[in-house]
């Protein structure tokens, strides 16, 4: 009986931690980038410097070399999850709009992703205009009915009810959650644990590789990749 008690106390835990917080109790790290492109990318920083110290025993190791990630097979578990996004100009609550996204199949890091995105968007974020797949319409139907998050609902851009047009959007029909921009309340917790491993890792590449930005030339890669393997499988 007590250990079903742990295991209850346990799951109600499990059910009442952020997404965000969920990925900070793995150990994993987030680059956050904004700009006309921004981009989040959850990693594994455990993996690297794993790889990087099997790298130097089996062959040594020279200042400003990199390629020990390609080199393993385990690349492809570095990074677990990615969103890259697009601010809009007009019309859509001006919200950050989703260009592309994935994760790890069965890491669940998805939603985090989207969270930290969530965040860092100054007018919100919602989700690509075009197309959208049942996996991510039901992200974005948790976010709807969540209490920690804030939505705008948009205006029909072909059909528009209202006189401003800063609402006006392209509307995905019949998946109202699709149709609004999302704004994070607070910060989620856990984020600034994560991005305090990722300016470590950059410590790390700056003392041992001699180019710290080299790091983030590999994650957006890996980011490439790991869309490129999930939407392969999506479309299999």
């Amino acid at each position: 009986m007590k250990e079903i008690r742990q295991l209850i106390r346990e799951m109600l835990l499990e059910e009442s931690m952020s997404q965000v917080a969920k990925a900070n109790s793995q150990g994993l790290a987030v680059w956050a980038i904004a700009g006309a492109f921004s981009r989040v990318i959850i990693y594994d920083p455990e993996v690297i410097k794993r790889l990087y110290n099997e790298y130097k025993e089996a062959y040594g190791f020279k200042r400003g070399q990199y390629n020990f990630i390609h080199n393993s097979e385990d690349e492809v578990s570095i990074v677990k999850a990615g969103v890259t996004t697009t601010s809009s100009v007009n019309g859509c609550n001006r919200a950050s709009e989703v260009l592309k996204a994935a994760s790890e199949a069965g890491s669940g890091l998805g939603p985090a992703a989207y969270e930290i995105a969530m965040y860092y968007s100054k007018n919100g974020l919602t989700s690509d205009r075009i197309a959208v797949s049942d996996s991510a319409s039901s992200v974005w139907e948790k976010y709807k009915n969540r209490s920690d998050v804030e939505s705008l609902e948009f205006d029909d851009i072909d059909d528009p009810r209202t006189v401003p047009t800063d609402d006006d959007c392209r509307l995905h029909k019949d998946r109202a959650q699709l149709n609004r921009s999302y704004t994070l309340k607070n910060k989620p917790d856990g984020l600034d644990e994560m991005e305090s491993r990722h300016e470590e890792m950059l410590s790390f590449y700056d003392e041992f590789i001699g180019e710290k930005g080299k790091l983030e030339n590999e994650l957006k890669i890996m980011n490439n990749r790991l869309f490129s393997q999930r939407y392969d499988e999506e479309n299999d």
